[in-house]
C-alpha cells in the first residue's frame, strides 16, 4: 500500500507540473501517418523501446514489478525475459553493439546487459534521476525529467555534454535519429523532434489519437516508448499499459526550421 500512495502521489504531482511550463513553438503538429499496428502487452508499465533487426527490447518499470523484454518480431513472442530485483525501478533503455544500458529512476545506478542473453555484465553509478536513454554515433544520451538532456561516455557514463531544451521540461523517453532527438513528455501527448546540437525544438507529433485507439484514457495510460524502425523508416510509439504499439511515418525535419 505504502509503494501504491507513493505512486499516486508522483503521479499527481508529476500531472500538475507538466501543465506548468508550455512550449513556446506554436508550429502545429505535424501529420501523423500509421503504417502498422501490433499488438503490445497491456500490463506492461512501458518505459523504454529499442527495435533491432529482429525483434523489439522493451523495459517495463514500478517496483516489485521491473523486467527487461526481448520480443521477436515474428510471431510477436517474448523470447528472453530479465526480472529485476524489487529495489529497481527500470527506466530507459538503448542498445549499442552487444551491450544493452539501462537506467533506473532513483537507484543511480546504469545496469549493463549483454544483447543477447540478457544476462546482466556489470553496473555504473551516476547522480541524479534516470528516465530516458538512446545514443548517437558517438555518445549515449540521457534525460532526467528536466528540460536538460545529457550527452554520457559509453565506457565510464561521464557527462560530456548538456544541452538545454528551451520551453520543453519534464522530458522523458528518447530516440535518437540522424541529427534529430525525439522526446517523450512527461504527461504529453506529443511526441517532440529536437535538434541535437542547438537543442531547438524542430516539430511535434500529436499521438493523442493513437491512445484513444488503445486505451481509456487515464492518469495511467500515458504515452512512452518510442523507437526507430530505419527497414521502414518509421518510428514504433506505444505507452504505458498500452495493448497496442504503432508504427508511425518518419516525419522530415530540418534544423533550418529553428
Amino acid at each position: 500500500m505504502y509503494q501504491q500512495r507513493q505512486w499516486l502521489t508522483f503521479l499527481a504531482l508529476a500531472w500538475g507540473l507538466a501543465g506548468s511550463t508550455a512550449l513556446s513553438a506554436s508550429n502545429s503538429p505535424l501529420p501523423l501517418d500509421i503504417i502498422a499496428t501490433v499488438n503490445h502487452d497491456p500490463s506492461w508499465f512501458t518505459q523504454g523501446l529499442y527495435r533491432s533487426q529482429q525483434g523489439f527490447y522493451i523495459s517495463s518499470g514500478l517496483y516489485g514489478q521491473s523486467q527487461l523484454i526481448y520480443q521477436s518480431t515474428q510471431p510477436h513472442q517474448i523470447q528472453r525475459r530479465y526480472r529485476l530485483p524489487k529495489h529497481y525501478f527500470a527506466e530507459g533503455l538503448t542498445v549499442v553493439d552487444n551491450t544493452l544500458y539501462l537506467l533506473t529512476w532513483k537507484e543511480k545506478t546504469l545496469l549493463l546487459f549483454d544483447r543477447e542473453t540478457l544476462q546482466k555484465k556489470g553496473e555504473i553509478a551516476y547522480s541524479g534521476e534516470g528516465w530516458g536513454l538512446t545514443h548517437s554515433d558517438d555518445a549515449l544520451i540521457m534525460s532526467n525529467g528536466s528540460n536538460q538532456l545529457f550527452f554520457r561516455d559509453k565506457d565510464t557514463f561521464k557527462v560530456l555534454r548538456t544541452l538545454t531544451v528551451p520551453h520543453l521540461d519534464h522530458l522523458n523517453e528518447l530516440e535518437y535519429i540522424h541529427g534529430i532527438i525525439w522526446a517523450n513528455r512527461w504527461y504529453d501527448d506529443h511526441i517532440y523532434g529536437i535538434d541535437a546540437h542547438s537543442g531547438c525544438v524542430l516539430g511535434k507529433l500529436n499521438i493523442r489519437p493513437l491512445r484513444e485507439q488503445a486505451v481509456t484514457i487515464n492518469s495511467r495510460n500515458i504515452s512512452n516508448g518510442i523507437a526507430y524502425d530505419p527497414q521502414r523508416q518509421g518510428l514504433w510509439v506505444t505507452g504505458k499499459y498500452w495493448p497496442k504499439r504503432f508504427l508511425i511515418k518518419l516525419p522530415a525535419l530540418s534544423p533550418a526550421n529553428c
